[in-house]
């Protein structure tokens, strides 16, 4: 679960967001708190923006999901023709 506080951490740092990605193995991210950057660029900018990605971002939880341990997985698919989504 997403949190915003204000509360130090003791090291002379802040903390402003913390996203502890609890939820069950294979289900998405929490959507109030992330949103998903889609396609190969954003509208009006240069194509395959970033690092010259030549993947198509999606919200799929075949590549963007929660493990079930507290993690976020990113996962490239690479599919029959050779094109890439993460």
């Amino acid at each position: 679960t997403g949190a915003a506080g204000g509360g130090s951490s003791g090291n002379g740092f802040t903390e402003i967001f913390r996203d502890d990605f609890t939820g069950p193995a294979g289900s998405s991210i929490n959507g109030t708190n992330w949103l998903y950057a889609l396609g190969t660029n954003y509208p009006g900018g240069a194509p395959n923006w970033g690092t010259g990605e030549i993947e198509t971002m999606t919200n799929s939880t075949n590549n963007v999901y929660l493990d079930g341990n507290g993690h976020l997985a990113i996962k490239p698919i690479r599919d029959a023709s050779g094109s890439w989504t993460s």
